[in-house]
């Protein structure tokens, strides 16, 4: 449902939609199916700090790393083609100064009438959050599974025992000792 423009909000339906594009939380880019870039938001500059002006004309291929680039030539493009959408691939944009942006980009490809290829929306999250978590839960993985093998190698009776006297799980130590 849409609310009429007051005296206090004149045109604000409007100017929100831009808004919205511009400084959403996320990077918005538009593309020509060879992959010339013909709109960026003002988010995607800040992230980056490559002018839109710098940004505009080039491809998306040239913000990634060597290692990415050739991942989006060879599969990433191909899959866009073939499907009309890719999502939440993971890669890292390189920024003007040198420093990667981990991000989720997710792309689809608008076809005319004819069926002929025409823009390609893409929208980019900067994960760097979620990187940062995914390598904690790696890391507690990695200490879980070193703490599983003391446990297991130990020569103590070790195990684990609900309040209910069920035995759930017991290590080699234990089988020994209790046979």
């Amino acid at each position: 449902m849409s609310r009429p423009a007051t005296a206090e909000s004149p045109g604000i339906q409007a100017e929100s939609a831009e808004e919205l594009y511009e400084h959403a939380p996320c990077g918005f880019l538009s593309t020509q199916p060879d992959g010339t870039l013909v709109r960026v938001n003002q988010i995607l500059v800040d992230w980056t700090g490559y002018s839109r002006e710098l940004l505009l004309g080039g491809n998306l291929r040239d913000l990634l790393p060597t290692s990415a680039q050739v991942f989006y030539e060879t599969h990433y493009v191909p899959l866009l083609r073939l499907q009309g959408l890719v999502r939440e691939v993971a890669v890292d944009l390189r920024c003007k100064h040198g420093t990667l942006l981990p991000v989720l980009i997710s792309s689809m490809q608008q076809r005319d009438a004819d069926g002929r290829l025409g823009t390609i929306r893409t929208i980019i999250f900067d994960a760097t959050e979620r990187r940062m978590y995914e390598r904690e839960l790696l890391a507690a993985r990695r200490r879980a599974e070193q703490l599983a093998a003391v446990v297991e190698a130990s020569a103590d009776a070790i195990s684990v025992i609900t309040p209910d006297l069920v035995v759930q799980t017991w290590n080699h130590g234990a089988e020994k000792l209790f046979g």
